[in-house]
């Protein structure tokens, strides 16, 4: 029987596909949407653009004005959930409102990690998450004129590409040995690094922030190197955390995300959870993951929202995919594309310069795969590695694209 109220908390990729699945099979039901932003739902992948130009957040629209009145639920905006009593079935909100629900949605999503160092605290210091962060941080962009980046990951270089575009220092600060350590290998990471270095980026690997100093707002930074870097704004972007602290008590606040079933289901009777604070079962390691990218926000919100309705749909897993280009430099990560353990073996076909190809086998079969340069073989490879495919697999795509295969993988390939 479908639940007669039905709640979503989290207005993004999640929450609105949810919301859009509920009505495509009750158009009925009862429906509330609760999101901590005021702001229509907008792409978050698109915020850092805001740091090299004037555009208004519906340049970044996800769906036309309207949404809520289109889909007639009940939108209370600016407003964050605080707690949850699933005993009585109650989402607290920060305004003391008590709203009884029979179906949630937690589709929070995640927040920049903070730095755990002395003068964190400093006005301008931020990290670049929401509308409101970027519009902040352009305020302070029209006086500043030396820019830290604390992190080197996938935010922080997005944002180093929009900021290039100004004329300010920039310094990007990274506790790894290379740039975007979670996602590429050091040979691909290089040559990113070579570009950020050419368009005026100063590079810092292998040292920490262990200090930010100001009266009141930055003014420099002490590295674990000794050096003191002058700044008048620092941009953090070391990680997200997902929004779930606020479940403190219910059983759901694990910092590696909510884990769901197949069905998007927590382990709370009626609740559910999607997007960047739910960790689903992951197709290339085996294990529930969180895999924070959109089209598996919007999967897991279609399925989370159908069985919210009453309309049975399954979740067959998430699996970690991120292709786009740094610094003009494509690059395609998929699956356990740096795996740390022995048991699984990476075979580079190809390191020549910025066209780099590697893929990753663990008993057989690919789990995982690089791309720089050259991405048309990404999407061949996400098939094969969501379905933990025979590493023979590989080798006929090889032959289309005149790529070569090395004779250790031949034989590997020629055994399965």
């Amino acid at each position: 029987m479908p639940f007669r109220h039905l709640v979503i908390v989290g207005a993004s990729a999640a929450g609105i596909t949810a919301a859009e699945a509920i009505r495509s099979v009750d158009p009925g039901a009862n429906l509330t949407v609760v999101a901590a932003e005021r702001e229509e739902p907008y792409a978050r992948i698109f915020v850092p653009k805001r740091l090299s130009e004037e555009l208004p957040v519906s340049r970044l629209a996800m769906r036309p004005p309207g949404l809520w009145a289109r889909l007639a639920a009940r939108a209370i905006l600016g407003r964050s959930a605080v707690g949850l009593d699933n005993d009585q079935h109650e989402l607290w909100l920060d305004d003391g409102t008590r709203l009884p629900y029979d179906g949630l949605l937690v589709a929070t999503g995640a927040s920049p990690a903070q730095l755990s160092c002395p003068g964190q605290g400093l006005d301008r210091v931020s990290g670049l998450r929401t509308w409101a962060d970027a519009e902040r941080i352009a305020g302070w962009l029209r006086s500043a004129r030396q820019v830290l980046v604390i992190g080197a990951g996938l935010v922080s270089v997005k944002a180093l590409e929009a900021l290039v575009r100004r004329p300010l220092a920039l310094t990007v600060v990274a506790s790894s040995a290379q740039v975007l350590g979670q996602l590429l290998d050091p040979a691909p990471a290089a040559a990113v690094k070579a570009r950020m270095e050419a368009r005026g980026v100063r590079v810092l690997t292998g040292a920490d922030v262990v200090r930010l100093e100001g009266d009141g707002r930055v003014e420099r930074a002490v590295l674990s190197t000794g050096e003191i870097l002058p700044c008048d704004l620092a941009l953090v972007g070391k990680g997200v955390i997902p929004n779930a602290a606020w479940l403190a008590g219910s059983g759901l606040d694990s910092p590696q995300g909510i884990p769901i079933d197949d069905r998007c289901r927590t382990s709370l009777p009626d609740v559910y959870a999607a997007g960047d604070v739910a960790a689903a079962h992951d197709l290339a390691r085996g294990s529930a993951r969180i895999n924070a990218m959109w089209p598996n926000a919007v999967a897991q919100g279609r399925v989370a929202g159908l069985n919210m309705a009453g309309s049975p749909a399954t979740y067959d897993g998430s699996l970690s995919m991120n292709i786009g280009a740094f610094f003009d430099l494509p690059a395609a990560a998929v699956g356990q594309s740096r795996p740390r353990s022995s048991e699984y073996r990476e075979h580079v076909l190809s390191a020549d310069g910025e066209r780099y190809r590697k893929i990753v086998e663990h008993e057989g079969r690919i789990v995982g795969a690089m791309l720089t340069g050259d991405l048309r073989p990404a999407g061949a490879l996400q098939s094969l590695i969501r379905r933990r495919a025979p590493l023979a697999e590989w080798e006929p795509l090889l032959a289309r694209r005149q790529f070569t295969l090395p004779a250790r993988i031949g034989a590997i390939a020629r055994r399965i």
